[in-house]
Formats: structure tokens, C-alpha cells, sequence
């Protein structure tokens, strides 16, 4: 998922948006349960939390291109704002979206995604 444009716009209708959500859910949900990501994702964490290891290439490379991405698709919604988000926010943005899809795999999965983004109840 490079970029939500189509849920950010405002004047979507409201089903589309719910559609579109459902449609982003079942996609990360499906690829959170790959096995080579899932085991990627859980050998950073491990890095990050169990090691302390912050210098470690893997983790550099999982960054850099988090970054690159983050850049490519959010810094057009942010030149002509005053909000300005350094690396370290984003380094912690990256962190726990890593968090979330390690979540994700677990039984309770999709309701911790769900109320981390605050979707409607009525989903």
C-alpha cells in the first residue's frame, strides 16, 4: 500500500470510503500473515527490543526505506503545511506500524487494528 489518496479525499462517498477501509484491511491482515514477513518483522523487533540493537543494517535498511516511502507519499499533503515531521518521529512511526502488523497476525488481529484506527463501531 503505497498511498491512501482515495480514502483522504473529502468529497468520496461514504460507502467507498468503507469499502475502500475493508478492502485495506483484508490486504494487510492477508499480508501479515506471510511467514517471510512475519519473520522479518519479528527479528527487527527482536533487534530493536530484546537486543538493543538500533545500528544494525537490517533495521537501517527497514528505515531508510520506510523513509523513502514516507517522503514520496506524505510530503505533498506537507509542503504547503506548517507541519513538519522530523526523522526521529518518523523513525517511530516506522517502529510501531512494524508493531502493528506483528499484532495484526495474532487472534485478535483485526479488532486491534480496527480501534487502533478508530473505525466506526458499526465495522
Amino acid at each position: 500500500m503505497r498511498c491512501g489518496n482515495s480514502t483522504r479525499k473529502p468529497t468520496a462517498n461514504t460507502l467507498y470510503n468503507f469499502k475502500e477501509s475493508i478492502k485495506i484491511i483484508y490486504d494487510l491482515y492477508n499480508s501479515s500473515h506471510n511467514s517471510k514477513i512475519q519473520q522479518n518483522i519479528n527479528n527487527i523487533l527482536k533487534m530493536i527490543y530484546v537486543d538493543h540493537e538500533l545500528k544494525s543494517e537490517h533495521i537501517k535498511q527497514y528505515l531508510r526505506r520506510f523513509k523513502y516511502i514516507y517522503y514520496k507519499t506524505q510530503n505533498y499533503y506537507n509542503i504547503s503545511s506548517k507541519f513538519h515531521i522530523y526523522n526521529q518521529y518518523i523513525e517511530e512511526i516506522a517502529i510501531y506500524q512494524l508493531y502493528i502488523l506483528y499484532r495484526l497476525s495474532h487472534k485478535d488481529g483485526i479488532y486491534f487494528l480496527i480501534k487502533y484506527l478508530r473505525l466506526p463501531s458499526f465495522i
